[in-house]
Protein backbone atom coordinates (compact mmCIF):
# COMPACT_ATOMS: atom_id res chain seq x y z
CA UNK A 1 0.00 0.00 0.00
CA UNK A 2 2.70 2.69 1.12
CA UNK A 3 4.70 1.90 -2.75
CA UNK A 4 1.30 2.74 -4.20
CA UNK A 5 0.95 5.68 -2.45
CA UNK A 6 4.46 6.69 -3.46
CA UNK A 7 4.02 5.66 -7.35
CA UNK A 8 1.27 8.18 -6.91
CA UNK A 9 2.56 11.26 -5.31
CA UNK A 10 5.69 10.75 -7.60
CA UNK A 11 3.67 10.89 -10.92
CA UNK A 12 1.36 13.66 -10.32
CA UNK A 13 4.77 15.80 -9.14
CA UNK A 14 6.40 15.18 -11.79
CA UNK A 15 3.21 15.66 -14.04
CA UNK A 16 2.63 18.94 -12.74
CA UNK A 17 6.04 20.67 -14.58
CA UNK A 18 5.73 18.29 -17.67
CA UNK A 19 7.29 19.93 -20.45
CA UNK A 20 3.92 19.36 -22.76
CA UNK A 21 1.96 22.53 -24.18
CA UNK A 22 -0.77 22.83 -22.33
CA UNK A 23 -2.31 25.38 -24.72
CA UNK A 24 -4.70 23.55 -27.83
CA UNK A 25 -3.08 26.27 -29.93
CA UNK A 26 -0.49 28.76 -30.72
CA UNK A 27 -0.50 32.20 -29.39
CA UNK A 28 -3.45 32.55 -26.95
CA UNK A 29 -5.73 30.19 -29.27
CA UNK A 30 -6.30 27.34 -26.87
CA UNK A 31 -8.36 25.35 -24.35
CA UNK A 32 -9.35 26.33 -20.93
CA UNK A 33 -6.02 25.38 -19.02
CA UNK A 34 -4.68 28.66 -21.01
CA UNK A 35 -6.17 31.65 -22.22
CA UNK A 36 -4.43 34.08 -23.20
CA UNK A 37 -4.12 37.17 -25.89
CA UNK A 38 -4.17 35.41 -29.55
CA UNK A 39 -1.17 37.24 -31.17
CA UNK A 40 -1.41 39.79 -33.68
CA UNK A 41 1.20 42.26 -34.71
CA UNK A 42 -0.33 45.58 -33.43
CA UNK A 43 -2.01 43.98 -30.56
CA UNK A 44 -2.49 46.90 -27.59
CA UNK A 45 -2.44 47.68 -24.20
CA UNK A 46 -3.20 51.07 -22.03
CA UNK A 47 -0.80 51.23 -18.94
CA UNK A 48 -2.75 50.17 -15.90
CA UNK A 49 -2.66 53.72 -15.08
CA UNK A 50 -3.82 54.99 -18.42
CA UNK A 51 -0.52 56.99 -19.19
CA UNK A 52 -0.15 55.15 -22.12
CA UNK A 53 -0.04 53.12 -24.22
CA UNK A 54 2.31 49.92 -25.67
CA UNK A 55 1.61 48.42 -28.60
CA UNK A 56 2.97 45.01 -29.74
CA UNK A 57 4.39 45.59 -33.28
CA UNK A 58 5.90 42.76 -34.02
CA UNK A 59 7.39 39.15 -32.82
CA UNK A 60 10.04 36.91 -33.62
CA UNK A 61 8.94 34.17 -33.58
CA UNK A 62 5.27 34.92 -34.28
CA UNK A 63 3.12 33.69 -32.25
CA UNK A 64 6.02 34.05 -29.30
CA UNK A 65 7.35 30.09 -28.68
CA UNK A 66 9.34 28.48 -25.62
CA UNK A 67 12.84 29.84 -25.87
CA UNK A 68 14.56 33.22 -26.46
CA UNK A 69 11.88 35.78 -28.43
CA UNK A 70 12.71 39.35 -29.72
CA UNK A 71 9.98 41.72 -29.79
CA UNK A 72 9.21 45.51 -31.17
CA UNK A 73 7.17 47.44 -29.26
CA UNK A 74 5.89 51.24 -29.43
CA UNK A 75 5.38 53.52 -26.37
CA UNK A 76 2.25 56.35 -27.09
CA UNK A 77 1.23 58.29 -24.64
CA UNK A 78 -2.81 58.65 -24.32
CA UNK A 79 -2.86 61.69 -27.23
CA UNK A 80 -0.96 59.15 -29.82
CA UNK A 81 2.56 60.63 -29.48
CA UNK A 82 5.96 58.48 -29.25
CA UNK A 83 7.18 58.57 -25.75
CA UNK A 84 11.03 58.07 -26.97
CA UNK A 85 12.73 58.62 -23.32
CA UNK A 86 11.35 55.96 -21.64
CA UNK A 87 12.67 52.95 -19.47
CA UNK A 88 10.99 49.36 -20.10
CA UNK A 89 11.69 46.53 -17.82
CA UNK A 90 10.08 43.03 -18.90
CA UNK A 91 9.20 40.63 -16.29
CA UNK A 92 8.28 37.13 -17.95
CA UNK A 93 5.88 35.12 -15.39
CA UNK A 94 4.39 31.47 -15.17
CA UNK A 95 1.69 32.20 -12.79
CA UNK A 96 0.26 28.49 -12.68
CA UNK A 97 3.82 27.32 -11.83
CA UNK A 98 4.81 30.31 -9.25
CA UNK A 99 8.31 31.24 -11.40
CA UNK A 100 9.63 33.27 -14.09
CA UNK A 101 12.78 33.12 -15.96
CA UNK A 102 16.60 34.43 -15.04
CA UNK A 103 17.25 35.31 -18.09
CA UNK A 104 16.76 39.24 -18.44
CA UNK A 105 15.69 41.01 -21.53
CA UNK A 106 18.13 43.41 -23.08
CA UNK A 107 15.60 46.79 -23.72
CA UNK A 108 17.18 48.66 -26.75
CA UNK A 109 15.61 52.16 -27.76
CA UNK A 110 14.78 52.86 -31.48
CA UNK A 111 13.53 55.68 -33.04
CA UNK A 112 9.63 57.11 -32.82
CA UNK A 113 8.90 55.67 -29.68
CA UNK A 114 9.79 52.14 -30.64
CA UNK A 115 12.62 49.82 -28.15
CA UNK A 116 13.38 46.35 -28.90
CA UNK A 117 13.39 43.90 -26.12
CA UNK A 118 15.39 40.92 -27.01
CA UNK A 119 15.39 37.70 -25.24
CA UNK A 120 11.95 37.62 -24.38
CA UNK A 121 12.98 34.20 -22.67
CA UNK A 122 10.34 31.51 -21.93
CA UNK A 123 11.24 28.64 -20.62
CA UNK A 124 8.75 26.18 -21.02
CA UNK A 125 5.68 25.76 -22.69
CA UNK A 126 2.31 26.99 -20.72
CA UNK A 127 0.74 30.29 -20.08
CA UNK A 128 3.25 33.90 -19.83
CA UNK A 129 2.34 36.95 -18.48
CA UNK A 130 5.08 39.26 -19.48
CA UNK A 131 4.32 42.48 -17.93
CA UNK A 132 6.35 45.57 -19.09
CA UNK A 133 6.98 48.16 -16.58
CA UNK A 134 7.62 51.58 -18.42
CA UNK A 135 9.39 54.48 -16.63
CA UNK A 136 8.12 57.72 -17.89
CA UNK A 137 9.69 61.42 -18.27
CA UNK A 138 9.44 63.25 -15.08
CA UNK A 139 9.33 59.67 -12.34
CA UNK A 140 5.60 58.66 -13.24
CA UNK A 141 5.22 54.69 -14.27
CA UNK A 142 2.71 52.23 -16.23
CA UNK A 143 2.65 48.78 -16.43
CA UNK A 144 1.15 46.61 -19.21
CA UNK A 145 0.83 42.84 -19.07
CA UNK A 146 0.33 40.41 -22.11
CA UNK A 147 -0.63 36.74 -21.80
CA UNK A 148 0.49 34.19 -24.30
CA UNK A 149 -0.05 30.62 -23.79
CA UNK A 150 3.38 29.58 -25.27
CA UNK A 151 3.80 25.75 -27.38
CA UNK A 152 7.19 23.78 -27.45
Amino acid sequence: MRWALLLVLSVISVAGCSDESESGGSGGQGGASCAGDTFSAGLQRTGKSGKLTVTLESADPAPPQKGDNRWTIRVTDPAGAAISDATVTVTPFMPEHGHGTSVQAVVTPKSDGRYELFPVNLLMPGKWEITLDVGLPGGQSDSVVYTFCVEG
